[in-house]
């Protein structure tokens, strides 16, 4: 039974301590962590770290120079590079030579 709800958003949950620390991290300027790969503040650290973790594929070290992206691995960042930044197509259509 969720019997404590946010007043900004209507969200509910089971316990007060829930509540506060959604309206503190969700709804307030207390967002001390912030995300390095895409500037995202969160509340909480085990929050910020659920983050990178889930959205980020974990610890990501290769940074686009241009954009700010991150990656994986240095292939990844590369094929980003190609591809968006320089319009590099690797395949070509055999029919219209599109790529």
């Amino acid at each position: 039974v969720r019997k404590f709800t946010c007043d900004l958003c209507d969200k509910s949950f089971g316990w007060k301590g829930d509540l506060k620390n959604h309206v503190n991290s969700i709804h307030t300027q207390l967002r001390k962590y912030e995300c390095k790969f895409c500037g995202e503040p969160f509340g909480w650290k085990a929050s910020l770290k659920e983050h990178i973790d889930g959205v980020h594929g974990g610890i990501q070290d290769s940074v686009c120079e241009t954009c700010g992206k991150s990656f994986t691995n240095s292939g990844y960042l590369k094929n980003h590079v190609d591809v968006v930044h320089k319009n590099v197509r690797k395949f070509t259509c055999e029919f219209c030579d599109k790529s």
